[in-house]
């Protein structure tokens, strides 16, 4: 596939193994290859990718037979074969960019994501200097756009958000960091856990309710030797993930079936 002009490459996270929740919904092995509607939820990704004006070469990393037995190769410009864990996928995925200085991180359970959402994310950090660029969605922005539906959020002086599946990362910082990367997955959906790794400080301000993004990207920046910034997306498409079966009904319902 041709390279977009000015575009950024964009690795995606398929090795998630089906079983948990969803294994009620599937007998699929791998959870990005459970049908949702008329496609799987990694095709989803794909397209949205593949349509977006930002988007260049599109890399898997996942489980290289199934995904071609399934879906074919002919969309995706390489494929990995997955490890063990969602960080050994991370460091995985990054051999395949090499001389690029930074990709777009995309998980593979976002099936509503849209071309609009992905450029619309790029154009925000095109406006900040940052190495990792993270997405944060309001609990406004997601309940207007899809009522009903459950999010982790996290109380903030600047209002409730919850952490998005889109990140544009420096790719030397993210291989610096794994340890720390380990220790924030395994906290994603305990965001109240997260306060320790940015020291007592911190701590103290989000139980007061006082946290701020800023107060964040700076104890960040401070503790960790990088420069992060929080990218507040209008599109909650990019928060919308299929965790449960329940969440497979929500979106098929929005799909059209």
């Amino acid at each position: 596939m041709e390279r977009k002009k000015s575009s950024v490459d964009a690795l995606i996270l398929a090795g998630a193994s089906n079983s948990g929740q969803l294994s009620e919904c599937s007998p699929v092995l791998n959870k990005a290859l459970i049908d949702v509607g008329s496609k799987t939820l990694l095709e989803y990704v794909v397209d949205a990718l593949k349509a977006s004006l930002g988007i260049g070469r599109i890399v898997v990393v996942g489980p290289n037979k199934l995904i071609r037995e399934r879906i074919g190769g002919d969309a995706i410009d390489i494929i990995v074969e997955s490890g063990d864990s969602f960080i050994d996928n991370i460091i995985i995925g990054l051999d395949a960019f090499e001389g690029a200085q930074q990709i777009l991180m995309v998980t593979s359970d976002i099936p509503l994501l849209t071309p609009a959402a992905v450029d619309d994310f790029l154009e925000r950090c095109s406006q900040r200097e940052a190495q990792v660029y993270y997405s944060v969605i309001s609990k406004e922005t997601v309940e207007k756009r899809y009522p009903g539906t459950k999010r982790t959020y996290v109380r903030l002086a600047d209002g409730e958000f919850t952490g998005g599946n889109v990140a544009l990362v420096s790719l030397d910082v993210i291989r610096s960091l794994k340890s720390v990367l380990k220790k924030v997955t395994q906290m994603r959906k305990k965001p109240w856990q997260l306060g320790t790794l940015l020291g007592a400080r911190c701590m103290m301000k989000f139980l007061l309710g006082t946290l701020s993004i800023d107060d964040i990207e700076r104890r960040v920046e401070k503790a960790f030797n990088f420069k992060g910034a929080a990218i507040i997306t209008p599109y909650p498409e990019i928060g919308v993930d299929v965790d449960k079966p329940e969440d497979i009904t929500f979106v098929k319902e929005l799909l059209g079936g």
